[in-house]
């Protein structure tokens, strides 16, 4: 990325961090809302970034955010290029998300014909066709999930998504990897800064998992 879209992105985790919610909704059934820090998220798009070139592909087209939340990994997303659909199943937070694109928008932070919040149920193909989408278009998909509705979104992808659609997981470095249906092409450590009395380390605290269906 260029040195202006790296500075509007980490103008993007102070917008946030200045946004945060004080008393998170109500969790939804089995979906509850733990918002990814925004220091990883910063870290991992900046792999996303570099894995980007060295493949020589442009950050363009539509992705997927699976649980979107409050959009922050949308807004990232979009910033660096992408048309980006986010599905949060909270209602609460889907409404707020939404009204936080509208203002980064009226700011110029982020161009809001990139960014698209639905509320409903990624798993669900009703929450696609009511909204004029097709599950199986998205053939790059983002999510930070548990275990459960994780498995959910892997056999969905497997059951409905073209051969070479990719799955971006962030997880949690404790998280045992599950065993899935789709083949794991790569795992990023996912680092924040630690600074000490001595010198500063880095200590990874995620893994930027990436899948790809055969």
């Amino acid at each position: 990325m260029d040195l202006n879209t790296y500075s509007a992105l980490d103008e993007l985790v102070s917008w946030y961090a200045a946004r945060e919610i004080r008393e998170r909704p109500k969790d939804v059934g089995d979906a509850f809302w733990r918002p990814t820090v925004l220091p990883i998220l910063m870290g991992e798009i900046k792999i996303i970034d570099i894995l980007s070139a060295i493949e020589r592909r442009a950050h363009s087209g539509g992705v997927l955010v699976a649980g979107s939340g409050d959009g922050r990994e949308v807004a990232f997303l979009a910033k660096l290029g992408y048309d980006v659909v986010g599905i949060e199943l909270n209602p609460a937070l889907a409404k707020h998300s939404k009204s936080l694109m509208d203002v980064l928008a009226q700011e110029g932070r982020v161009e809001r014909l990139r960014t698209r919040i639905v509320q409903g149920d990624f798993l669900d193909d009703y929450t696609y066709h009511s909204n004029g989408l097709r599950f199986e278009d998205f053939r790059t998909i983002f999510a930070y999930l548990l275990d459960s509705n994780f498995q959910g979104l892997v056999k969905k992808i497997g059951q409905q998504s073209p051969s070479g659609t990719e799955l971006y997981a962030l997880r949690p470095v404790e998280w045992e990897e599950p065993r899935i249906g789709l083949k794991r092409i790569g795992r990023y450590g996912v680092a924040v800064e630690n600074t000490s009395p001595d010198k500063p380390v880095f200590v990874p605290h995620y893994n930027l998992m990436r899948y790809r269906k055969s």
